[in-house]
């Protein structure tokens, strides 16, 4: 099938279900967007206390560590329960309206919060901005200034204890300087001795704790520090809703499916679109198209073309007969056999009532009459009788050399043609071409669409 005769197919004849389908697609998404409520985004920046990142992932990681704390379910209802917004659901809150992510490779970070109004937008983004930067460094440096105290607490012992050392030696000097006895005298001297020794053994300690102090105060003050760049705003605007892209894509959506449900209806009952679709079908020649409600009205081209095509197909295939045979039971094609009998030999003698009592005469006037058109056979020139399948008690004339001609609409389906592909298949005479009828759509049914361009109905007057 070519691509022509498909779009011809699916979208031509289908256009009013694909249409439909794209607009149910398209309305459904307007009423789902109609109960939306506007939202607003606050947006501020932050930078934590990390290294300068020097690449794109190493500028992500920071910004996951920044979000796994500000999406936190209890970082989230502590900084709901101070804005005063207790009522929100922290768990969904943080997954549908906190957002972090990293700007560029750097190590700034932007954090945006989206909520129903802009000032609550704004405080909850700042309040979960100080979160973060508090349980970062709660996180960070929670065991340095640890340390830092546990260090405070070494230096103060060990001054004490210099301290009482230094008051113990100087009580044992002034014992020994009052004392008479040289062995007393030699004993607290000793005690001195061993009293200094003990201080100068702490007095080394003690610088020791000391130079680990300055070392981990010179570690944290070269590390960044933790802060708030850009604090949020409120918002002017409320943040689109993406009607419209969705919008777009159910429409898209829609076209396809529609064009899908058209071309599955194809496939169940094809249709042949064209007259060209038709002869091809029938496996014959198309004589060609009548144009117009009925055939008088087709132009007088038309019918000429249409009555010389069949006269050199009757003259190939030696027939003495043509029958117009159409596509459905119900069909009048006399005003075509005698439009195009009137083409060649112009249109039939006029009988005189006054002759009826003559054999011929009344012959001629009586019942149906055969149109005749002459037809120039190889060695005479013959009347050839143009009758409509049906319309007397002689049928098709096998025994006349009668040739058959299929009328049928520039659009049917593949199954109105099954009783007369039956017909032709029964039938000895040859077929000698098919003319096709262009008519409006309107109208119950191809046959009734068909019987409008010809005449009126059986049975009708």
């Amino acid at each position: 099938m070519e691509l022509n005769e498909a779009v011809r197919r699916i979208v031509g004849q289908h256009w009013l279900l694909i249409i439909l389908v794209a607009f149910v697609q398209f309305e459904v998404v307007a009423v789902l967007h109609s109960f939306d409520s506007p939202s607003y985004t606050a947006s501020g920046r932050v930078v934590l206390d990390t290294p300068d990142p020097k690449s794109g992932p190493e500028s992500a990681a920071i910004a996951d560590t920044a979000k796994a704390i500000v999406t936190s379910p209890s970082e989230v209802a502590h900084t709901l329960r101070q804005v005063g917004a207790s009522g929100l659901d922290p768990v969904d809150f943080a997954k549908k309206n906190v957002q972090v992510r990293a700007l560029g490779s750097s190590g700034v970070l932007e954090l945006s919060v989206t909520a129903p109004s802009p000032r609550s937008a704004a405080a909850i983004t700042n309040a979960l901005a100080n979160r973060l930067i508090a349980t970062r460094l709660k996180l960070t440096r929670g065991e340095v200034q640890e340390t830092l105290a546990g260090l405070d607490r070494r230096i103060d012992r060990i001054n004490r204890k210099i301290s009482r050392l230094d008051i113990e030696a100087d009580g044992l000097v002034v014992a020994a300087a009052g004392s008479t006895e040289p062995e007393r005298v030699n004993a607290l001297r000793g005690q001195r001795d061993e009293a200094r020794r003990a201080r100068d053994f702490l007095a080394q300690e003690r610088a020791v704790r000391e130079s680990e102090r300055v070392s981990l105060i010179s570690t944290l003050a070269v590390r960044p520090q933790p802060s708030i760049i850009s604090a949020a705003r409120p918002p002017v605007h409320a943040d689109p809703s993406g009607q419209l892209a969705d919008l777009v894509l159910a429409g898209l959506l829609g076209l396809v499916l529609g064009v899908g449900l058209a071309g599955l209806k194809e496939t169940l009952r094809p249709t042949l679109v064209g007259a060209e679709a038709v002869a091809s079908e029938l496996d014959a020649p198309l004589l060609g198209t009548v144009r117009g409600r009925t055939a008088a009205a087709a132009s007088s081209d038309e019918r000429s073309r249409i009555a010389g095509r069949l006269r050199m197909s009757a003259e190939q295939a030696r027939v003495r007969s043509v029958t117009l045979v159409a596509t459905g039971d119900d069909a009048t094609l006399e005003p075509l056999s005698r439009a195009l009998s009137e083409s060649l030999v112009g249109p039939p003698p006029e009988v005189d009532d006054s002759l009826a009592g003559d054999g011929e005469a009344a012959r001629v006037a009586s019942g149906p009459r055969p149109s005749t058109v002459a037809v120039r056979e190889p060695r005479a020139t013959a009347a050839v009788p143009i009758r409509v399948f049906g319309t007397d008690d002689h049928g098709v004339h096998n025994g006349g050399a009668t040739g058959l001609v299929v009328v049928a609409p520039n659009l049917l389906k593949r199954g109105q043609l099954a009783e007369t592909k039956q017909l032709l298949r029964i039938s000895p005479a040859p077929l000698l071409g098919v003319i096709a009828c262009e008519q409006p759509r309107a109208g119950k049914g191809l046959l009734r669409r068909f019987d409008m361009p010809f005449g009126r109905r059986n049975g009708s007057s």
